[in-house]
């Protein structure tokens, strides 16, 4: 193997090792610019589509088996637990018969936390997930709803 050909192999790794540095500062940049995902007509994301950052949420767990699956879903994204008065997302956890237990908004946060308390927590064969958004004038609403069968 000659100088030359040593020299143009060098190069072309140090070419694919610098596009391969390059694509990844762009994507550290992207990521903490904020969401990476593209919406499919390219209209910027409104509030109402964002998610809890990694940085927490208030969590309404009324019972010791919707505090585990609060846990369990916030270890799974990764969010902390907040207080209420610093959250700008709550997650609420109830168990219920209901398909859907918990109304879509509430004009305060004590309201939706006493509708959570009065669902059947210890007993409802069904576990209801909520996310909601707390507003300025602490107002909630709903962003996401998941439910499944609860296993005792």
């Amino acid at each position: 193997m000659g100088a030359g050909s040593c020299r143009a192999r060098l190069k072309a790794a140090s070419n694919e090792r610098e596009s391969a540095v390059l694509a990844l500062l762009l994507l550290v940049a992207f990521s903490v610019v904020g969401d990476t995902s593209v919406a499919s007509d390219h209209v910027p994301r409104s509030r109402e589509s964002q998610a809890p950052t990694r940085a927490g949420v208030a969590v309404i767990a009324h019972s010791v088996s919707t505090s585990m699956i609060a846990r369990d879903v916030r270890m799974r994204k990764g969010w902390a637990e907040l207080p209420l008065r610093e959250a700008d997302f709550v997650l609420v956890v109830c168990r219920s018969t209901l398909s859907d237990p918990l109304d879509y908004s509430y004009p305060s946060l004590r309201e939706l936390d006493e509708d959570a308390e009065n669902q059947l927590n210890i007993a409802g064969d069904r576990a209801h997930v909520y996310l909601y958004e707390v507003n300025a004038d602490r107002s909630v609403v709903r962003r996401k709803h998941d439910s499944f069968r609860a296993d005792d």
